[in-house]
């Protein structure tokens, strides 16, 4: 597979139109390399942040070093009405959406040290390279 790294990365998200994904549902993210991720996300109501996550601390959450309960893990699977093992098929902005709706945005993005609007985080998707 040819990879073309003159055209820049887009961002994607739940919904096909990543503008949409950001209002509507507050995460777009882009593959940096390998399993790392940019994610802009919504903290609350206009406060926006950006974030980097990988598939691997996704998979770290759910071991055993990890700081979800078996109570936690059984709840959040039950609520996503998926398999340990299905979950971890799901795209990577499934994962993080999943995450970020049961458990709360801090506990999966960090704390925001650099909070955004709306307008900045949206342009910050447009423009980042």
């Amino acid at each position: 597979m040819f990879t073309n790294y003159s055209e820049p990365l887009e961002f994607s998200g739940i919904d096909s139109d990543p503008e949409i994904s950001l209002k509507k549902y507050g995460i777009v993210c882009r593959n940096e390399k390998s399993d790392q991720y940019m994610c802009i996300f919504k903290v609350k109501t206009d406060v926006y942040d950006y974030s980097f996550l990988s598939e691997s601390d996704i998979k770290d959450l759910f071991n055993e070093r990890g700081w979800f309960t078996d109570n936690q893990k059984k709840e959040f699977f039950q609520k996503i009405d998926q398999t340990e093992e299905n979950f971890f098929k799901l795209p990577f902005i499934h994962k993080v959406f999943a995450l970020i709706q049961h458990f709360d945005v801090e506990e999966i993005m960090g704390s925001c040290f650099d909070p955004m609007t709306y307008q900045e985080a949206k342009y910050m998707m447009e423009n980042e390279v």
